[in-house]
């Protein structure tokens, strides 16, 4: 299931909500010492719990954080401590680092060329036609016009990694090309012109150095998530996991990008963790530095 756009609004009711929530667990426990409440007061917080994750959850989407903040409200004294308020934050503080930020649909990318119009170097979408087509609704000429033109591909040619189209739903720059022979998607993560180039450019490095590269993720993967693997994940009459098993079912789906030097490569995990990704992290100047799974 996907996981809903992280809002602004959507931050501050979630965030409002386990504040609520945390305030409540003083009140509760209170009733229960004195033997105000009608019901037991560990089902009215552990009812209060489940409400609240279900809200986190519909706002921000599901997180394994969730889980362990559900049962650390059940322990008491440790339910008066502001949990749900913290795993809000660390989940929020997650889907940001993951969720690439806006881009302006007008990009300037001088070293790339444009599809739609070779000679011009600004990457534009074509021009809106000067009335709406048959069937739409013509009472705003001026609204109708900048749907159309939003639904007009932005697109832009590199020729090492293929073509580039914006993907308004998620505001990054999508190109489906090729890394160690096998096909995968890449991300340009920017917001403007110049971060655009840079994000590019930072591709290419990483793409001139395929195997290194390659190598070094995929190692990492290894080195910390296979013990997690043999230790908490292995199946019923599930062998242990070797090194070589383990990059031979990880399969690498796509590649992020950021014009600060970071860099993310998602893997399939060929069910090693019942379905999760495989997500490893660093950068150009620090090399691989965190894997871990998501989703």
């Amino acid at each position: 299931m996907d996981k809903p756009a992280l809002k602004r609004s959507r931050i501050i009711l979630a965030f409002a909500i386990a504040a609520l929530a945390d305030i409540l667990q003083v009140p509760i426990t209170v009733g229960e010492a004195t033997g105000v409440f009608l019901i037991p007061g560990e089902l009215a917080d552990f009812l209060l719990d489940c409400v609240v994750m279900v809200a986190t959850t519909m706002l921000l989407g599901f997180h394994w954080m969730l889980l362990p903040t559900l049962f650390v409200e059940v322990i008491p004294g440790l339910d008066l401590l502001p949990t749900w308020t913290a795993s809000v934050a660390y989940v929020v503080w997650r889907r940001k680092k993951t969720q690439p930020h806006p881009i302006s649909p007008v990009i300037d990318v001088r070293k790339a060329e444009v599809v739609s119009t070779p000679s011009a170097a600004r990457l534009t979408p074509p021009p809106p036609p000067s009335s709406p087509p048959p069937g739409t609704d013509d009472s705003d000429e001026e609204l109708n016009r900048h749907a159309l033109q939003l639904q007009k591909p932005v697109t832009f040619s590199d020729s090492i990694l293929g073509t580039f189209t914006l993907d308004r739903r998620v505001d990054w720059f999508e190109a489906h090309t090729v890394w160690s022979g096998s096909p995968i998607d890449l991300h340009l993560s920017a917001k403007e012109t110049g971060e655009v180039q840079a994000a590019l450019r930072m591709a290419h490095s990483l793409w001139k150095d395929q195997p290194i590269w390659n190598e070094r993720v995929r190692d990492h993967a290894v080195q910390k998530l296979l013990p997690l693997k043999n230790e908490h994940w292995l199946g019923e009459d599930e062998t242990e996991v070797t090194p070589e098993q383990f990059k031979e079912t990880m399969t690498l789906e796509s590649v992020s990008v950021f014009p600060d030097g970071s860099f993310e490569f998602w893997h399939n995990d060929g069910d090693l963790f019942w379905g999760h990704s495989i997500r490893v992290s660093g950068s150009l100047r620090d090399g691989v530095q965190d894997a871990g799974i998501e989703g």
